[in-house]
C-alpha cells in the first residue's frame, strides 16, 4: 500500500508565522519513521531576502567599520525579523528593543497619520537608551 503523507506545524518552530516568518511544515509519512521538511515558496523567498538584508549589513560593515563595543542598534522585535535577531546575537551585536515598552504603552506611541513617533513614544525610546547606557557603564 502507497503511504500517507500528512502535513502538520510544529508548534516550537519559529518558522511557524511567527515576526512575519511563512510557515514551513513538517511532513510525517506513514510506515516510514523520517520527517521531511518543505518550505514553502514564500518561507524560501523570505529566507533570500532575509540573508540579501544580512549580507549588505555585512558589506556596510566592512566598508564603514562597526565597533562592537561603542554601538547598539535601536530596534522593534516585533517588525525585525528572527533571521537577523539570531545574526545581532551570533556575531555579539548589540541592540536596544524598545517592543516591550511600546506594547505596554496605555497611550500612542505614534502619529495620527504615519508611523514616526510621536512625544510620548520619543519619551519610551529615551528612557530605554538611557537604561541601556546605565546597564553598560
Amino acid at each position: 500500500a502507497a503511504s500517507e503523507a500528512h502535513p502538520t506545524k510544529e508548534k516550537n518552530n519559529p518558522s511557524n508565522g511567527e515576526n512575519g516568518h511563512p510557515t514551513k511544515e513538517t511532513v510525517e509519512t506513514k510506515g516510514f519513521p523520517e520527517r521531511v521538511t518543505i518550505e514553502s515558496e514564500e518561507f524560501s523567498q523570505k529566507k533570500a531576502l532575509d540573508e540579501r538584508r544580512i549580507a549588505n549589513f555585512k558589506s556596510l560593515m566592512s566598508e564603514y567599520g562597526f565597533d562592537k563595543k561603542k554601538t547598539a542598534l535601536l530596534l522593534d522585535s516585533r517588525k525585525t525579523s528572527q533571521v537577523f535577531l539570531d545574526f545581532l546575537r551570533e556575531n555579539n551585536i548589540r541592540f536596544i528593543d524598545y517592543a516591550k515598552s511600546f506594547e505596554n504603552s496605555k497611550e500612542p506611541v505614534t502619529l495620527i497619520y504615519d508611523q514616526h513617533w510621536n512625544a510620548h513614544g520619543r519619551e519610551l525610546i529615551a528612557e530605554e537608551i538611557a537604561n541601556y547606557l546605565k546597564q553598560w557603564k
